[in-house]
């Protein structure tokens, strides 16, 4: 995250980036069926979203993808 985008990554390295958000078109909300994940919605485009744990649930990457 910088100071105009957030962005998540698969891996350690810059090429792995699987989502990126404007910060002023973020939306955050409560997962519903997940207490330790939180939904990543672009408000601009609602089908960009994402799944965001924090690293206690240890869900693999592949499950919190949305």
């Amino acid at each position: 995250m910088n100071n105009r985008t957030l962005t998540v990554f698969m891996r350690n390295n810059i090429n792995s980036a699987v989502f990126s958000i404007q910060l002023d078109n973020i939306q955050v909300m409560e997962h519903k069926s997940l207490d330790e994940c939180w939904r990543v919605v672009d408000n601009t485009n609602f089908n960009h979203k994402i799944s965001v744990c924090g690293l206690s649930s240890a869900h693999e990457p592949h499950e919190i993808i949305k």
